[in-house]
């Protein structure tokens, strides 16, 4: 709720949301990015698309079926890397340097 007992625009709340991430030191953090990370990690559980979408207020699933999507490609890799060749040994003296 507003100073004035009204609800929030979706910008208004985005930009009350901005200036209290300012205030706490918070520079990094917007509501819609802590709003996907949310949706990630609720993937990266395993929590159902319709449980997602009943936290992140989504009506459809298509959205949440990005998040899912993206959580189970890594839990493939995660699952499937060899521990002989770990991905750090890739890197190129350029990428180290990075």
């Amino acid at each position: 709720m507003t100073g004035f007992g009204k609800l929030y625009s979706k910008a208004g709340f985005g930009n009350a949301f901005r200036d209290w991430c300012d205030e706490a030191g918070l520079l990094q953090c917007t509501a819609h990015g802590l709003r996907k990370a949310m949706m990630r990690r609720l993937s990266e559980q395993k929590t159902s698309q319709q449980g997602i979408k009943a936290v992140s207020g989504h009506s459809g699933d298509q959205e949440v079926a990005l998040y899912v999507a993206a959580a189970n490609q890594r839990e493939r890799w995660r699952t499937t890397r060899s521990p002989r060749f770990p991905i750090g040994n890739c890197l190129t003296n350029h990428d180290k340097h990075v």
